[in-house]
This record gives structure tokens, C-alpha cells and sequence, in this order.
């Protein structure tokens, strides 16, 4: 059972779906306590609202086909409340025989889960940095992530979306690129 692997509380704030094959594998009470003794539950209080002249957006990819064929281990969940990605690692504890999972935290100013779309991302993202440029300022968008994770397929949703707006509601558009 879940609570017994890994505590009541951390059990409850988990997916349902959220596969616990590693957590399950816990036999040590201690061990399981050594695993949740770095777990912080506090809230993510301040993040910058949409003027802010810099935010930092994160979003999760859903697992692939071929993941979910191979009951690949889901190891981030997202705490949308929260504007939290809470990373699940599993680990071998230093007697070379014990699983267990350490959770970190990383709070952000607004997260994206794999249900959102790219007009959602756009929306929140894009979108803003389009009406500061229309006012005169400057805008930039960074995609940054380790391989495989969805900048390409984010890149390419909110470029479109910008290209509907653009090219719909302005008669006249010039681009500068470099």
C-alpha cells in the first residue's frame, strides 16, 4: 500500500495514477523516514504576476506511447495549485539493496501540465510579451530543457498561435530576424 511505503501524508497529495513500483519496493520503516525527512510542504507564496518584467514558466510533458507501453515510471508530477513540478527520484540507499525516493520541490511562477495545450501556454506566455512589444518595449522568449522534453513541439504550438494572431488581426506586419 502507498501510505505504508511512503507516509500518509506525502500519499495523499500524490496522483492516483502515479505509479509507486519503487516506493512499494521500501521494506525499512527508517529507510522510508530517511526518504521523506527532506520533504517540504510549504506553499509557493509569491510569483510574479504577468507584468513582471521576467517569469519563469515550466511545463511537463506527458509520457510518450512508448513510455506508457513500457510502464515507464512517471517521475514528475505537477502541483498546479502550487505552480510547483516535484521531481520523484528514485535512489538505492548506501546498503546497496534498499529503494527508496527522495521528492524536490522546484516552485516556478506558473507551470504547464501535460493537459494544458499550446494556446493555454501561449496565452499565458506569449501573449504578454506580444502586448509589451506593441507598446514599444522589448520581449524574449527562452526555451530551455534538457533533450526530449518538449521545447520543439512548445516552440512550434505558440509560434503558430503568435503567426494566427499576427497575420489575423494586424493588416500590416514586419519582422525583423536574426
Amino acid at each position: 500500500h502507498a501510505s505504508a511505503a511512503c507516509g500518509r501524508h506525502l500519499a495523499s497529495r500524490l496522483p492516483d495514477l502515479l505509479p509507486l513500483r519503487v516506493v512499494a519496493q521500501l521494506y525499512d520503516e527508517g529507510v522510508t523516514r530517511f526518504a521523506w525527512d527532506g520533504c517540504v510542504s510549504l506553499r509557493n507564496s509569491v510569483t510574479a504576476g504577468v507584468d513582471a518584467p521576467f517569469r519563469i514558466m515550466a511545463r511537463k510533458r506527458p509520457l510518450q506511447p512508448q513510455e506508457l507501453e513500457a510502464q515507464a515510471y512517471d517521475s514528475i508530477s505537477v502541483e498546479g495549485e502550487n505552480n510547483a513540478a516535484v521531481v520523484h527520484d528514485g535512489r538505492v540507499h548506501r546498503d546497496g539493496r534498499t529503494l527508496y525516493m527522495t521528492h524536490s520541490r522546484f516552485c516556478v511562477d506558473r507551470i504547464f501540465d501535460e493537459r494544458d495545450s499550446n494556446a493555454d501556454v501561449y496565452a499565458e506566455a506569449l501573449r504578454p510579451l506580444l502586448r509589451r512589444v506593441e507598446q514599444g518595449d522589448r520581449a524574449t522568449l527562452l526555451l530551455f530543457g534538457q533533450t526530449g522534453t518538449g521545447k520543439t513541439y512548445t516552440a512550434r504550438g505558440v509560434f503558430e498561435e503568435l503567426a494566427a494572431e499576427l497575420f489575423v488581426a494586424t493588416p500590416c506586419v514586419s519582422a525583423l530576424c536574426y
